[in-house]
């Protein structure tokens, strides 16, 4: 007999596959550190984003429909980051350069602590 998974369960393994093809690496609970193109990306269901040097980091919330579970959104931003990494430029130059945030700043300061 079969056990039924709920869709969260199989967001989750499948998040667990992709992050293994991608080669993310999962950083805390629900946030994965990618490296495509010469570019680290931090991946979470709510935002993507560029970690670059100097304090420059850049930062992208995530459109999802609020029924999709998170590592399915996560599953599916690491795929495209990593099948096309010149796409976080698009989308930086469709919102404009100023689109920085203090979050993202904070955020990149503290993962360079982490890598550190």
């Amino acid at each position: 007999m079969q056990t039924k998974c709920t869709p969260a369960q199989r967001a989750a393994e499948y998040l667990k596959r992709v992050a293994a093809l991608t080669g993310a690496k999962q950083i805390g609970v629900d946030s994965y550190w990618l490296r495509a193109g010469h570019r680290d990306f931090l991946v979470d269901y709510k935002f993507v984003s560029l970690i670059a040097p100097h304090g420059k980091s850049t930062c992208f919330s995530v459109a999802a429909d609020p029924d999709m579970p998170s590592a399915e959104v996560v599953a599916s931003a690491l795929l495209h980051l990593k099948n096309n990494p010149r796409l976080f430029k698009k989308w930086r130059k469709q919102n404009g350069e100023n689109s920085r945030d203090l979050r993202s700043r904070r955020m990149g300061r503290r993962l360079e602590t982490h890598i550190s």
